[in-house]
Formats: C-alpha cells, sequence, structure tokens
C-alpha cells in the first residue's frame, strides 16, 4: 500500500509540470529558497500555471545555461554534471567542467560587445509578484516560529500570535491569485514542524528546548486559532448569528485589518488628484519629490502606523505605476480599493475622482 501511495504522488507531482515551460520549471528547480508555503503548493496545476504566467511577464535577464543548449546537446550537459558527481556516463564526447566555463566567459563578453544571442535571454523568476509575495509570508511566518522576544505568559502568547495572525492575513490577502489565499492559510495552520527548537538546542547548550517548545505548542495553538476563525468567518458571513465572543473576534480583525504603507501612499495621492492637486515636489531631490515634507506628514497620514520615511518611501513607489490602470493598482494591492475608501473614511471627492477614471 505504501508503494501505491508513493506513485501517486509522484504521479501528481510530474503532472503538475508536464504542461509548464521547460524555461519555468528550470528557473523554479533552481530557487535557492522556495520555501515550505511554495513547496507545498506544487501539485497544484492552477497555481503553477499562474505563477507561469507572473514569471512571463517579467524583465529579461542573460542566461548562459540557453547558451550552453545552443552549442551541446542535452545529453551532452548531464553527462558533464554526472561526470562531475563521479558518475558513469555512456556519452563518449561531452564537455568538461573547464571547457562550460570558458563558455560562460565567451556569452557574458559578447554581451559586453552587443554581440550576445537574442535567444539566450530568460525572465526573473524572483521578480515574479507571486514569488515576492510568498516570500513576505514566509518570512512573517518563520520569525513567529522562531518567537525571539516571545513573553511566556499566556496572555502574552496569545497577544503575540494575533499579532503575527493579522500580519500574515494582511499579507496573505495581497496574493494576486485569489483561489490561493485560503489554501496558504489551511498550509499554515496544518504545518506542525519548528526546526528552531532543533537548531537552537544544538548551538546553544543553554538552550531549554522543551520549555521552547512547550511555548510554541501554544503560540501556535493561539496563531492557529485566530486563522481558522478568520476562514470561516470569510466563509460562512454569519457574523449576525455568532456569539457574543465570536462577534469580539470579527470586529477585532476587521477594525485591525493592517493596511500596507502603499495604500496610505495610494489614499494620500488619489486625495490629491481628488482635488486638482500635485503631489508636492523638490527638483533638488532626484525623486522629485518633497521626501521632507511627505516625512514629516507620513506619521500622521499612515494613522501612526508606520514611520515618516516608510511614508515617503511609499509615495515614492506607488507614483511609479499607472495609477489610471486596473492592473496596475492590483499590483500595489489586490484590495487597493477598498484599501482607499476605508483610509480615506468614503471621501466623496476621491469617490467622485475614481469613478470619472472608471476605477470602481
Amino acid at each position: 500500500m505504501e508503494t501505491e501511495k508513493t506513485e501517486i504522488i509522484i504521479a501528481d507531482k510530474f503532472y503538475s509540470f508536464i504542461n509548464l515551460k521547460e524555461d519555468f520549471k528550470r528557473k523554479y528547480n533552481d530557487l535557492s529558497n522556495k520555501g515550505y508555503l511554495l513547496s507545498q503548493l506544487e501539485n497544484d496545476v492552477d497555481f503553477m500555471s499562474a505563477f507561469q504566467d507572473d514569471f512571463r511577464k517579467t524583465d529579461m535577464e542573460p542566461d548562459v545555461n540557453k547558451y550552453w543548449r545552443l552549442i551541446y546537446t542535452k545529453e551532452q550537459l548531464d553527462a558533464c554534471i554526472s561526470n562531475l558527481h563521479n558518475v558513469e556516463t555512456t556519452i563518449l564526447h561531452f564537455p568538461l567542467e573547464s571547457e562550460l566555463i570558458a563558455r560562460k566567459i565567451e556569452f557574458y563578453n559578447k554581451i559586453k560587445e552587443g554581440k550576445e544571442p537574442k535567444d539566450c535571454y530568460t525572465h526573473k523568476i524572483e521578480e515574479t509578484n507571486i514569488y515576492k509575495q510568498f516570500r513576505a509570508i514566509e518570512d512573517i511566518y518563520n520569525r513567529f516560529k522562531e518567537m525571539k522576544g516571545f513573553d511566556s505568559s499566556a496572555d502574552s502568547l496569545r497577544q503575540q500570535a494575533e499579532e503575527f495572525g493579522k500580519g500574515l492575513i494582511s499579507e496573505i490577502q495581497n496574493i494576486n491569485y485569489e483561489p490561493i489565499r485560503t489554501k496558504v492559510i489551511e498550509l499554515v495552520v496544518n504545518d506542525k514542524d519548528n526546526i528552531y527548537s532543533y537548531t537552537k538546542s544544538r548551538f546553544n547548550k543553554n538552550f531549554n528546548k522543551k520549555e521552547f517548545e512547550d511555548n510554541y505548542a501554544k503560540a501556535k495553538m493561539y496563531l492557529d486559532n485566530y486563522l481558522t476563525f478568520f476562514i470561516e468567518e470569510k466563509q460562512t458571513k454569519t457574523s449576525f448569528s455568532t456569539s457574543k465572543e465570536q462577534e469580539g473576534i470579527i470586529k477585532y480583525i476587521e477594525a485591525d485589518r493592517k493596511f500596507i504603507a502603499k495604500e496610505y501612499a495610494l489614499a494620500y495621492v488619489f486625495g490629491l488628484y481628488s482635488k486638482g492637486e500635485h503631489i508636492p515636489c523638490n527638483r533638488t531631490n532626484d525623486a522629485g519629490l518633497d521626501s521632507k515634507y511627505l516625512i514629516s506628514i507620513g506619521a500622521e497620514r499612515t494613522e501612526n502606523k508606520y514611520k515618516g520615511d516608510t511614508f515617503y518611501r511609499a509615495v515614492k513607489e506607488v507614483i511609479k505605476y499607472d495609477l489610471n490602470n486596473i492592473k496596475d493598482l492590483n499590483n500595489i494591492s489586490t484590495d487597493w480599493l477598498n484599501a482607499v475608501l476605508t483610509i480615506s473614511k468614503n471621501d466623496p471627492e476621491i469617490i467622485q475622482y475614481l469613478s470619472s477614471k472608471e476605477l470602481r
């Protein structure tokens, strides 16, 4: 039975990759740090296809692997790799490592001379929105797993777990591929492993592994409860028929929806545009913005959630996009419209401006 199960898993994984282009498959497999969440979604055909579509939209970069494949066959390159690992091969003629290095130098010299083959470029998988979004989620989740600075009292563990829960939900809501959002939350809830207890105990003899694992188990339970209730509330939408305690949690989640700095910046920019005003400028600044002024109003404009320089950088980032384009706005935040209206308290001028631009 165990053999059959293994074969099914392999077949499923093979199926999920079979319709993907070789260029994307190789770039995906070459990722040095996929992270727990991405690796758990490799069997999701629709998600991997959406990931590939996102990949095709990114900028291009030189790819020496494509240059090698213009010169050598796949079998020759595979034989070279086998030889490097001291594995015998039936291929008689294949390049040595020194030859590949020489070809690599040749390739980059051609780039400098502007003579590189046009078909030796590929997209940047690290620049896809999906990869960036998943890295942001993984970073928050890994900080939670490490529990650095956590107070071990029950109330504090609950509070800290819920703070991380809010942060995770905020980032997960930014995933452009909507069908996967709930699945990501479920993956976090179902993840029971934490390598930090092993790593810390291995390198620190004074580390209390049992105490860490006990505290982590409690914090993870609070985090799981918070995320699970968020899913249930979202799916059932029965906030009026829940208990008083549940109603309190719903209000807590909704009231504390953490807007990202770019959402505050977008609300600010649209507020100016709706009044026919421009973003304050300073020609001596290389970004063309009055950084001093924007930093000075940043804390107030973000309801004291972010520092002034974070707000300034967010404004600088937001105006790089075409703010008359829904697709670009969705790249800033998939929940940008709700964020702008909430932050601006449904400002009539902003609503009218967005309507005039056919953005709502």
